[in-house]
């Protein structure tokens, strides 16, 4: 398909990529009021595999049979969903989910220094370098203290600045599966961490799901199903109609959504010095991903997906 300029409904799946996404944070903390970070994790990870499988087959895909390919699928699996997802789990016990969105908004950042490090094709420029000190100006405003305050809080933080990180390396890798349909990555990726998240569950928390609110288990259910198997698919096809530079305006909207349903749901406040902090972060993104017409062949596969 060719990439074609930006129609209303491209917009409406931007828009519905950027809510399901942003609304993750404001799940997990209602899941966390029965469960534990790895119980979590698995069980949205159960959801996504079960979900996501099920596409595959529907769409007529075939699972890779090379042992090479499903061990790079569960390389990323574990970066790039096991353990992000128990990450952020852990930080939220300790931030606001508010605050757990403006650090994920960090991915992209971190994403262009995996990419400078690991790829010859995509370096750090100037601006980039600008940008990036920016950013994480913005980091050391909230570690030190423009969060919540404590060390609980600043260990939090950086838990959940490791879950980027890690989403940026699995997403770099995930470039050399480009030959694959999206959605079977995404399967393959899903189904290799839960055979890791899931025993982790039994193993370090021992779950009793007769003691969970229905509330618990509804966000955990939302988050395998919307935030880490529907959104994926939506994310993929507004990649291939308008393409990934279209699709990286949800780097602005997904913290957007998760301080508003922090704050209007959860009645979560923000800090002024948190506030300078998610500016600076912000200004940061804006700087390293400065929007520019690119051709249709450089948006043939879809970004690798987030929360």
């Amino acid at each position: 398909m060719a990439i074609q300029d930006p129609k209303a409904g491209d917009f409406a799946g931007l828009l519905t990529v950027s809510f399901v996404w942003g609304s993750s944070f404001a799940a997990i903390a209602t899941a966390l009021e029965s469960f534990g970070p790895f119980t979590i994790a698995g069980g949205r990870i159960i959801v996504a595999a079960l979900f996501l499988s099920l596409l595959v087959v529907v769409r007529g895909h075939r699972f890779p049979r090379e042992a090479a390919v499903w061990g790079r699928l569960m390389f990323i699996g574990v970066a790039g969903t096991a353990l992000p997802f128990t990450l952020i789990a852990w930080g939220q016990q300790s931030i606001d989910s508010s605050l757990a969105a403006i650090i994920m908004a960090l991915t992209p950042l971190n994403t262009l220094i995996v990419a400078h490090l690991a790829t010859h094709d995509e370096r750090l420029s100037r601006r980039k370098l600008v940008g990036l000190a920016i950013g994480f100006l913005g980091v050391g405003i909230l570690v030190s203290g423009g969060g919540n305050g404590g060390t609980a809080a600043a260990l939090a933080v950086g838990a959940i600045y490791v879950g980027t990180l890690s989403y940026a390396i699995s997403g770099v890798q995930m470039r050399k599966l480009d030959h694959l349909p999206p959605v079977v990555v995404a399967a393959g990726m899903m189904i290799c961490s839960l055979l890791v998240s899931l025993p982790l569950a039994f193993i370090v928390e021992d779950p009793d799901l007769r003691a969970a609110s229905s509330w618990s288990l509804g966000a955990i259910f939302y988050l395998g199903l919307f935030s880490s198997g529907l959104a994926v698919v939506m994310m993929a096809w507004v990649v291939f109609r308008v393409g990934a530079v279209f699709l990286s305006l949800c780097n602005y909207l997904v913290p957007m959504v998760g301080i508003v349903l922090g704050i209007t749901f959860l009645d979560e406040s923000l800090s002024l010095a948190t506030l300078f902090a998610f500016a600076l972060i912000m200004t940061g993104v804006a700087v390293t991903t400065r929007l520019k017409r690119r051709r249709p062949a450089d948006f043939e596969k879809p970004a690798p997906p987030q929360l």
